[in-house]
C-alpha cells in the first residue's frame, strides 16, 4: 500500500516509502533506511508504523544479512521489556516520531491467506516461544490503546475481506478485489 497510497492525495502531501521487504520492527533499525528515517523525519511528519509479519521469524546469527541476522521479537511483554515487539515499536519509531514532532500512525500487519475450516487463519505469532496467546497484530493493538496512538487495523479489514472472497475467490467478487 506504501507504494500507491499517494495517488490518492494531492501534490500537497509528499509520501516517502522507506518498507524494505522481509524486515522487522528491529532487523529495519539496522539499514540505511532507518538512518535516512531519523534524518529525515520532522515535527507534523507522519510515521506509518507496519511490522509484524516478519517479528516472529527466528535469528540466523550466522549470516552477516542484518535483515534476516536480526529479525526476531517478542510479541509477549510491554515497550518496557527490552526485545520485545512493543519495546520496537515503541523505542525506535513512536518514540523517537513524537521526541521529533512527528505524528505516530500504528499499522496492523495484513493478514496472509491462509484458511483453516473454512475462515482465514491468524499467522502472526511468534514460533519461537510457541506462544499462542497473543499475536504481534493484537500486540499492537494493545500498545496503540495503552499510549493513545493512532491504529490502521488492516489486519481485520483483510480478514474480513478475504473471510468474504472465500478461500476460491468467487469470481462475481474479483472486480471488488481488483478496486481495493
Amino acid at each position: 500500500w506504501g507504494e500507491n497510497i499517494g495517488s490518492y492525495f494531492n501534490d500537497n502531501v509528499k509520501f516517502v516509502n522507506l518498507a524494505i521487504s522481509g524486515r522487522s520492527a528491529r532487523s529495519f533499525t539496522y539499514e540505511a533506511k532507518y538512518e535516512t528515517l531519523l534524518k529525515d523525519i520532522k515535527a507534523g511528519d507522519y510515521l506509518f508504523i507496519q511490522f509484524g509479519h516478519n517479528d516472529a521469524k527466528a535469528d540466523d546469527l550466522s549470516l552477516e544479512d542484518t535483515s534476516k541476522r536480526y529479525r526476531h521479537s517478542s510479541p509477549l511483554g510491554d515497550e518496557s521489556v527490552k526485545e520485545s515487539y512493543q519495546y520496537y515499536l515503541y523505542t525506535y519509531y513512536i518514540k523517537m516520531a513524537q521526541d521529533k514532532g512527528a505524528i505516530p500512525v500504528l499499522v496492523t500487519p495484513i493478514v496472509r491467506r491462509e484458511f483453516e475450516n473454512g475462515k482465514v487463519k491468524d499467522t502472526h505469532y511468534s514460533a519461537l516461544e510457541n506462544e499462542k496467546t497473543i499475536s504481534y497484530d493484537e500486540s499492537m493493538r494493545t500498545l496503540a490503546k495503552k499510549l493513545n496512538v493512532a491504529l490502521i487495523d488492516l489486519n481485520a479489514k483483510t480478514e474480513a475481506l478475504y473471510n468474504k472472497l472465500g478461500e476460491e475467490v468467487d469470481p462475481s467478487l474479483q472486480a471488488e478485489f481488483k478496486s481495493l
